[in-house]
C-alpha cells in the first residue's frame, strides 16, 4: 500500500472525528511514514511498518484525540522537524576536532571505495582472461589437437565461473560499504546538528 492509499483509507475511517482532530491524525501518520522513509525504508515498507489500519483507527477513535493516540514503536516526532545546530559554543570550540574527524572519515570512506573499485577491476580482468582462454582453447582445439584445446578452454570456463562468483562478492561488498558510508556521515552530521520539532 502506498502512503496516499494509507492516508486515504485512514481519512475515510476517521471521518466521524472533528476536522481538527482528523487533520492532526493524518498529519501525524504522514510524518511517521516520511520519517521511516528518511531512515531508509521504501514507501511500501514504511506503510507496512505502521501496523494494521483497523487497530490504528480503533485506537484513535477510542481515545478521541491525536494527543492520546498510541505511541509508535519507533520514536518519531509527531510534528514537522528540522535540523538545528547543537550548542553553538561547543561546536565552535570543537570545530578543529570536528574538521579532523570529517577528514579522517572522508579518507576512510575513500579508501574503502578504492578497494571496491580494485575488486571490480579484478573481476573485469578475470572475465577478460576467461574470454581470451575460451578463444585460445577453441583455436588450439583445431590447430594442436583436442587435449591442449580442451585444457585451455576448461581453464577459461573456470575463470568465467570465478568472474561470476567474484562479481556477486563485489556487489555485496559495495552494498556493505555504501551502508557504512551512510552510517559514518550520519554520525558526523549528528555531532553538529540535531533534529528538533518545528514550532
Amino acid at each position: 500500500m502506498t502512503k496516499e492509499e494509507f492516508l486515504s483509507q485512514l481519512r475515510t475511517r476517521l471521518s466521524s472525528l472533528p476536522q481538527g482532530d482528523l487533520d492532526r491524525s493524518l498529519e501525524f501518520y504522514s510524518e511517521m511514514i516520511d520519517d521511516r522513509m528518511e531512515d531508509g525504508m521504501s514507501e511500501r515498507e514504511a506503510v507496512a511498518n505502521m501496523g494494521d489500519l483497523s487497530k490504528i483507527t480503533e485506537q484513535i477513535l477510542s481515545q478521541g484525540a491525536l494527543e492520546e493516540a498510541p505511541k509508535p514503536t519507533v520514536d518519531v516526532a509527531p510534528s514537522p522537524s528540522r535540523y538545528v545546530l547543537r550548542n553553538p559554543w561547543v561546536v565552535g570550540l570543537l570545530s578543529p576536532l570536528l574538521l579532523v574527524l570529517w577528514a579522517v572519515a572522508l579518507s576512510v570512506v575513500l579508501s574503502l571505495w578504492a578497494v571496491i573499485v580494485a575488486f571490480y577491476a579484478v573481476n573485469v580482468s578475470l572475465g577478460v582472461a576467461g574470454g581470451a582462454l575460451h578463444v585460445a582453447g577453441t583455436a588450439l582445439f583445431f590447430t594442436n589437437g583436442m587435449g591442449s584445446g580442451l585444457l585451455v578452454f576448461g581453464a577459461g570456463v573456470v575463470l568465467i565461473g570465478l568472474t561470476i562468483l567474484w562479481g556477486v562478492a563485489c556487489k555485496y561488498a559495495a552494498l556493505g560499504v555504501w551502508q557504512l558510508t551512510k552510517w559514518i556521515f550520519r554520525g558526523l552530521v549528528a555531532m553538529i546538528l540535531r533534529k528538533e520539532n518545528a514550532v
